[in-house]
């Protein structure tokens, strides 16, 4: 990694299947269609295209991290191995990091662009940090790390749900896939802020110093990125794509369960129990006007009449009816990202139902009025959890909800 960080090669997708081993003990990548090359005069300025901060060098370790150390860590065991696993990558990465700190001191000597000098410094103060305290990993380097890995990975199972290389996805639970994303990223500040309250050591305040600007960094990324994904399923059953949006997304693919939401990895857990987060208080997605829209829903199902419909208008029907029922299950149930994710799929089913129906037919328009129902339902619900979760900053209590994200129910 090193070597190809050396150079500005950026590989772009180092998950477990593109690493092999021979028996030689040689490793070889595969897979190279997302590469890209960076120039040394373009180190600080390529976070766009590698989500690294500005203040970084070009780090394939980053994409190993959400990508194939997660497989490892889940895969090796139990939690125990798991846990020497890590320590034995962060202690082998430490050599990594003072070799990338004696190449940027080497390389930046006589840099000749004033504007970076504050990135390299912050830079050269971070690499050498993470070169001491990798070393020999302390437990609070462990779990702080453990989480870092965890939003990373939650951030690449949340992408590849509407990743247009990804043959066959659901896109329904995007969105909330992404607060779930946002919420692992407000725990991992969580620590990182209370690690630099309680130390003294000088390695660890720049180690503390660069995580959280990184993860300063991730979460205003994540916090755009989370309303854009959410938005996107309803602007497809909706038919409001914009015209740059050639790809459209087939919700009738016969490859794709779309009410199956997903479970998300909960790598924590599968290195030390108490590396997840705890939490304080719940969320207060419940108000008056998700239910009116609920219950105005049920109201719109139970008015139309299937005598007269057609074979394919009569199969909407009847899937908008079982997703309507369990929509009201997860209200009554607190199931905040299920309220979510089944409101969006009953915009979804009613947009199935209309397309079947004769136009401006009084099927058409109860259709039409579900679908404003339950995308109002949504956003009531998406909007006052992304607020709730944005303002649960490194200081505040922490919420509940996000613990269970991963199953989202």
């Amino acid at each position: 990694m090193f070597e190809m960080d050396g150079t500005g090669l950026y590989h772009g997708d180092l998950n477990n299947g593109n690493i092999k081993t021979l028996p030689d003990g040689r490793v070889n990548l595969l897979d190279f269609q997302f590469t890209h090359q960076i120039g040394k005069s373009s180190f600080f300025d390529e976070k766009n295209k590698s989500t690294l901060p500005d203040f970084m060098l070009i780090e394939n370790a980053q994409m190993f991290e959400q990508a194939g150390l997660p497989y490892y860590l889940t895969k090796i065991g139990n939690k125990s191995q798991a846990k020497n696993f890590l320590k034995l990558y962060l202690s082998e990465k430490s050599t990594y990091h003072q070799k990338r700190y004696e190449y940027l001191s080497r390389e930046t000597k006589n840099w000749p662009y004033s504007s970076d000098r504050a990135q390299i410094k912050k830079s050269l103060e971070y690499e050498k940090a993470r070169a001491e305290v990798f070393k020999n990993p302390s437990e609070d380097v462990l779990k702080l790390e453990t989480k870092k890995i965890q939003f990373l990975n939650s951030f690449r199972e949340s992408f590849r749900r509407i990743d247009k290389n990804v043959p066959h996805k659901n896109i329904i639970p995007a969105g909330t896939s992404y607060l779930v994303t946002l919420s692992a990223i407000q725990d991992f500040r969580k620590e990182a802020a209370k690690q630099q309250r309680q130390t003294s050591n000088p390695n660890m305040k720049a180690y503390l110093n660069g995580l959280e600007k990184y993860g300063d960094f991730w979460f205003e990324k994540i916090e755009d990125w989370s309303n854009n994904a959410f938005r996107y399923p309803l602007r497809h059953a909706n038919g409001n794509l914009a015209p740059w949006e050639k790809i459209r997304y087939n919700f009738e693919d016969s490859k794709v369960d779309i009410e199956n939401f997903g479970a998300m990895t909960n790598l924590a857990n599968s290195v030390d129990d108490s590396y997840s987060p705890k939490y304080t208080k719940g969320f207060a997605f419940k108000t008056q006007n998700v239910l009116d829209d609920i219950n105005g829903t049920c109201k719109e199902i139970n008015g139309i009449s299937s005598s007269g419909l057609s074979l394919k208008a009569r199969k909407a029907l009847n899937e908008l009816n079982s997703t309507q029922n369990k929509l009201a299950n997860a209200y009554n149930k607190d199931w905040a990202m299920d309220v979510i994710n089944l409101s969006i799929l009953c915009v979804v089913r009613a947009a199935q139902l209309k397309q079947a129906s004769t136009p401006y037919s009084s099927t058409y328009r109860a259709a039409d009025n579900i679908m404003k129902n339950c995308s109002e339902a949504a956003e009531t619900c998406f909007e006052k959890m992304l607020s709730e979760i944005s303002s649960d900053n490194p200081n505040s209590p922490t919420l509940t909800g996000y613990g269970s994200m991963g199953n989202f129910s």
